[in-house]
């Protein structure tokens, strides 16, 4: 199914079939599946990093006390004139600061560390995707397996993990419920009617909409929900976007209510 990054990805159809039967909707709605590495690296892989930007911040703060330079990490002014100072006359700064010399150069490199950390893990925040390599750089394994573990026991809210099943579905998967994705309902009646790759192919070269341009192959039914999996995943996405209507209170009643 279209999807952003990647461009295709498999999706849980979760338009109600009575929709489709009677001609409701114009398009359909789906949840994203992305296998649990593409996941790391679009997505999860930056979480943690953050996790790691905000802990490196605070140790930052922490080495930059002793030194007098935290009211200028707060008001972020450059301090690189003062590290050089540090570094010219250690002598004179040790004094003013009341620290000994070994001290204020230890303080001075551990800052100066922790500085050149925060920079890398910026880069890396800014870019669009990462790899395992740059995750584990930062990322202790035991949290990024932990992390991985919270998803495979469903405990993290927005995602539901969906096992293997081989031959269909070889690796382990993530569905997003927070990116629930949209398109035309002709995307799917058009597949539904070209029997081969080929068809598709051959139709895909009428229809210039980014749906069917994103979608090389032909969209194909792989898998179906069977219970209990079917029931907790809706269980799951009703918790997020569920709603059960009652009736409307009248709003004299309510004002008396909130001052009794």
């Amino acid at each position: 199914m279209p999807y952003s990054d990647p461009p295709v990805c498999l999706g849980v159809l979760i338009t109600p079939r009575c929709d489709l039967i009677h001609d409701k909707t114009p398009v359909i709605n789906y949840i994203p599946l992305l296998s649990l590495e593409q996941f790391m690296n679009n997505q999860g892989g930056f979480a943690l990093l953050e996790q790691e930007y905000q802990k490196t911040k605070d140790t930052l703060r922490r080495n930059a006390e002793p030194i007098g330079l935290l009211q200028r990490i707060d008001l972020q002014l450059p301090v690189d004139d003062i590290l050089a100072s540090f570094e010219a006359d250690p002598n004179a700064n040790a004094s003013e600061l009341k620290l000994n010399v070994a001290r204020l150069k230890q303080c001075a490199h551990a800052f100066k560390d922790t500085e050149e950390r925060l920079r890398r893990l910026d880069k890396l925040l800014k870019k669009s995707k990462l790899t395992a390599e740059e995750i584990a750089q930062f990322v202790p394994e035991k949290i990024s397996l932990r992390h991985k573990l919270d998803i495979a026991r469903n405990t993290v809210a927005d995602l539901h993990f969906f096992p293997p099943h081989p031959p269909l579905l070889e690796t382990a998967h993530v569905g997003l419920f927070r990116e629930i994705v949209t398109c035309g309902i002709q995307f799917l009646y058009s597949a539904q009617s070209c029997i081969s790759q080929p068809d598709w192919e051959t139709l895909r070269q009428y229809r210039n909409t980014p749906d069917f341009q994103a979608s090389q192959k032909k969209p194909e039914r792989l898998l179906r929900l069977k219970s209990p999996f079917l029931e907790s995943m809706m269980f799951r996405l009703g918790t997020l976007f569920g709603r059960v209507g009652v009736r409307e209170i009248d709003h004299g009643d309510l004002s008396v209510l909130v001052r009794s």
